[in-house]
């Protein structure tokens, strides 16, 4: 099994209390997300596309967040619950923060995009996972498929009130 990238809906109590585990207990953290799928967290799953998918909207990989950019953190979140740990990628976008991913995700000119889309590229910059090699017009329309779920799912959660909280493990 590969890392895949999980996305969740919360309410601020609930991410209160992670970011609360988060500065007294770094290591539960992972356990306390896993939870939330447990119990019924709505949830968005783009299994191993997310490095691709960073990759697709920025030219580079996710490993290199870029801070401000909404697709940037359309992926990869806007903050850290735990700056700088390496084992376990844990992330949040507060409520407040959804409308301009949204906005970016909805603005996306897919035929850019796709001219642009160079699988080569990818697989050699070790763009996670190796697959990039398969047949570019399926992996691009995963990709899309991939991004869609993703605005759809930050859709939600706005109209809920809601924070989105991911994780890639």
């Amino acid at each position: 099994m590969g890392m895949t990238a999980g996305y969740f809906m919360v309410d601020e109590y609930t991410l209160g209390r992670l970011l609360d585990l988060a500065a007294s207990s770094p290591d539960d953290l992972a356990e306390a997300v896993f939870d939330l799928e447990e119990r019924g967290a709505d949830a968005c799953d783009i299994d191993m596309l997310w490095d691709g998918l960073h990759f697709l909207f920025t030219g580079v990989s996710a490993a290199a967040p870029i801070a401000g950019n909404a697709l940037s953190e359309a992926v990869v979140g806007r903050e850290l619950f735990v700056p700088g740990e390496e084992a376990d990628f844990i992330a949040y976008t507060p409520y407040q923060n959804l409308p301009s991913i949204i906005e970016a995700l909805e603005s996306l000119d897919w035929d850019a995009l796709r001219a642009a889309f160079n699988p080569e590229a990818m697989f050699w910059g070790d763009i996670y996972p190796k697959i990039w090699a398969e047949d570019p017009h399926i992996l691009f329309r995963e990709l899309r498929n991939a991004a869609e779920s993703l605005r759809d799912f930050y859709k939600e959660a706005q109209k809920a009130g809601r924070s989105v909280v991911l994780s890639i493990l």
